[in-house]
């Protein structure tokens, strides 16, 4: 898989099936966007990102960490 062609969803699905445990969607989007190699996302890509992340039924929420972060 060469993540630079990669869409952020698929990079985020391949992190989360290698690590097996809920992740707040701050982390995973940090986590995408270090691999996608975007340093300085602009707030219309990270909305973006976020509802295509609620919206694509391959992930499933988990409710709250001790901090009220989402998993």
């Amino acid at each position: 898989m060469n993540e630079k062609n990669d869409s952020l969803l698929e990079i985020a699905s391949m992190l989360m099936r290698r690590k097996k445990k809920p992740q707040t969607l701050d982390s995973i989007l940090d986590e995408v966007l270090e691999k996608k190699g975007i340093e300085d996302a602009d707030e219309h890509l990270v909305a973006q990102f976020e509802v295509d992340f609620m919206l694509s039924g391959i992930f499933i929420y988990c409710g709250e960490d001790k901090k009220g972060n989402q998993l």
